[in-house]
This record gives structure tokens, C-alpha cells and sequence, in this order.
């Protein structure tokens, strides 16, 4: 029997290297295979251009950042904010930890508090 599964491919970063390799796969391999990066960040920073927005006065975090999920959606590509914490090479497995953040405001007359947890965790009360 025959699957209709496509291949699933995970690039692991999203800087120049794993943006382009991911962008070349899908040039290459169109819609035969689906593809998945998995970076800590939404966006990339062009790090050896920083000295020089430095010196002319500009912001590098304003002047040198691209966000990379635009560019992954129009190539059709999941794009998932996280930190690879295990490579299952055998088992074609990678375990990640989510790198997106939910906060938690409490409230009562008296006082305020946020607590800050990594998306994921389970809050239970006792």
C-alpha cells in the first residue's frame, strides 16, 4: 500500500544557512515534500554588518532585522519558534522545547504579580 504521506523535512536554524537551505529544498522539490525550520527566533540579525550601522549611527536591531516568517510562509514553509533540545537521527526525531513565552497576571486589590512560563508548562494548583 502506497502513502500519501509527503516527506517531511526539518531545517534546524533559520540564518542564512538554514533559510536558504530551506528555501533551495522547496525551489528543488516544489510541493512533493513539506518542510518544517525550527529556530529560536522569528527573524534574522545580519551580524557582520553591525560595526558599521554602529558608526553611522543607526540602530543594527531596527536596521539589520528580517523577519523570516513571512518568507517561509509565501514558500509554504512551517516555520516553528523553538529550541532543539534532542536529535533522534535513527528514529528521525528531533524534541524541542518551545522558545515563545506566555505571562500570567494576578490581581487583587492589594497588589499585582506576573509570573512569566515557557509555553508548554502545566500550572496546576495544589
Amino acid at each position: 500500500m502506497k502513502s500519501n504521506l509527503k516527506p517531511h523535512i526539518v531545517v534546524l536554524g533559520g540564518n542564512f544557512a538554514g533559510l536558504t537551505t530551506a528555501r533551495f529544498i522547496r525551489e528543488h522539490c516544489k510541493d512533493d515534500v513539506q518542510i518544517t525550520l525550527i529556530d529560536r527566533k522569528p527573524y534574522l540579525i545580519f551580524i557582520p554588518n553591525i560595526p558599521i550601522e554602529v558608526f553611522a549611527n543607526h540602530d543594527p536591531a531596527e536596521t539589520l532585522h528580517m523577519p523570516i516568517v513571512r518568507v517561509l510562509e509565501k514558500d509554504e514553509t512551517r516555520f516553528i519558534q523553538a529550541e532543539v533540545k534532542e536529535i533522534d537521527v535513527k528514529g528521525s526525531r528531533v524534541a524541542w522545547v518551545s522558545a515563545t513565552r506566555i505571562t500570567l497576571r494576578i490581581s487583587n486589590r492589594s497588589r499585582k504579580r506576573a509570573f512569566s512560563f515557557p509555553m508548554g508548562v502545566s500550572l496546576k494548583q495544589n
